[in-house]
């Protein structure tokens, strides 16, 4: 379970009690991948057929239609048919999720629900006192600021506070506000799949690699070398755009330490519009959200 250490608004600085082990949150998992196969972590996430001496592991079981045989802990397969589909297909899925989850009570699960907050509300009720909880679709969530922000602050709201929720697929611009409506840890899918494409991503921004004059970072893969070498060299890509990340998380954490998140949400809003759209809905719409974790001055 995650043990919270403070807060600042609703973002949670914590500890994820883990494998034995004490990780640091908010965080991301590491997803294991022919890309990332040299890179460490603190914790790592792979589908349930990679074999794997990484660890701690958290095994995602995917899907019901793949039929995979639960083993390990992990995050339980969801019955996901789609995002925007029909209300009647996203209640089957709903459905079909919470009837397997029943079977494994120890285990994370999926919030399923597609693009109906209630219904992602009614899943997240019944799961709320996981360890573990995925919102579902945590990507295209993204690319919809209103309705990331109604389904965040209704999940948040009704599971237990020492659950881990889980957004998968955020873009890196997006994380301090995601933190800050609840979100305890993201994964690498992103900067992975802006290395696919070669993208070179900073806290901000994306950039594709081969227009870049000069690298704007300084982290060991840019400090020994130029923007020709990542170019060629995936790994290299791969592992800058993850050193982002822990810089991202670094900064969100000890910006929750010092009590001064707010001001880190407010300025990186500035860099993504989906960001920006985000925090004035919470501002405007989430007054009672908020205000339930602001301490008042006397």
């Amino acid at each position: 379970m995650l043990e919270i250490l403070a807060h600042n608004g609703p973002a949670r600085l914590g500890v994820w009690h883990y494998a034995d082990k004490k990780i640091p949150t908010p965080n991301f998992l590491l997803n294991i991948t022919p890309a990332t196969s040299r890179l460490k972590h603190e914790v790592y996430i792979a589908p349930h057929w990679v074999r794997t001496s990484r660890g701690p592991l958290v095994v995602h079981y995917g899907t019901l239609a793949g039929s995979a045989k639960i083993g390990r802990f992990g995050i339980l397969p969801g019955a996901s048919f789609g995002f925007d589909i029909a209300r009647e297909l996203a209640e089957l899925g709903v459905e079909k999720t919470l009837a397997l989850a029943e079977r494994y009570p120890e285990y994370g699960a999926i919030i399923e629900g597609g693009k109906y907050p209630d219904l992602r509300e009614s899943a997240a009720r019944q799961l709320a006192s996981r360890s573990l909880l995925t919102i579902a679709s945590g990507a295209r969530l993204c690319q919809r600021p209103r309705l990331l922000v109604e389904v965040l602050t209704r999940v948040r709201e009704v599971i237990n506070p020492n659950t881990a929720l889980y957004l998968p697929g955020a873009p890196t611009a997006l994380l301090p506000v995601l933190v800050y409506m609840g979100v305890d840890l993201f994964d690498t899918s992103y900067a992975i799949r802006a290395a696919l494409r070669g993208s070179y991503i900073t806290a901000s921004e994306s950039y594709p690699i081969a227009r870049l004059k000069e690298l704007p970072c300084t982290c060991e893969v840019c400090a020994k070398n130029d923007g020709e070498k990542l170019q060629n060299n995936l790994h290299l890509l791969v592992k800058h755009n993850i050193n982002v990340l822990r810089g991202v998380m670094a900064e969100i954490r000890e910006s929750i330490r010092t009590g001064r998140f707010t001001k880190l949400v407010e300025m990186s809003a500035n860099a993504s519009t989906q960001a920006m759209a985000a925090l004035r809905i919470l501002y405007r719409e989430k007054y009672e959200f908020l205000e339930k974790y602001t301490p008042i001055a006397p």
